[in-house]
């Protein structure tokens, strides 16, 4: 039993190094050699705010069997609960900022 005990602590130690860092310098030159893929423009698209409208649109495009999020809930809880919300105008102050909070 010492063997296998001995062979699992000599793992251990070697995936805890293997997936260790030991710092970082000079980051900026790494960085540097990196080619951009997000130009400013798209930047500015993705941090645009968004409204409920756009929410709304993107829930009830989801394919409704896809596996389910990790609060449990499938894309197809979604439009089925609030799909009736939306239409007594529950949503309409949670625009933009809101959302991200």
């Amino acid at each position: 039993m010492e063997d296998a005990d001995e062979m699992s602590k000599l793992a251990t130690m070697f995936y805890k190094n293997l997936y260790s860092s030991e710092g970082v310098s000079d980051m900026e030159v790494v960085l540097d050699a990196v080619p951009t893929r997000v130009t400013p423009e798209m930047n500015d698209l993705l941090l645009a705010l968004f409204d409920s409208r756009e929410v709304k649109e993107a829930l009830f495009q989801m394919f409704p069997t896809k596996a389910p999020g990790p609060d449990g809930f499938s894309a197809h809880f979604f439009p089925a609960a609030l799909g009736s919300l939306w239409g007594r105008g529950y949503f309409g102050g949670f625009e933009g900022a809101e959302w991200r909070r």
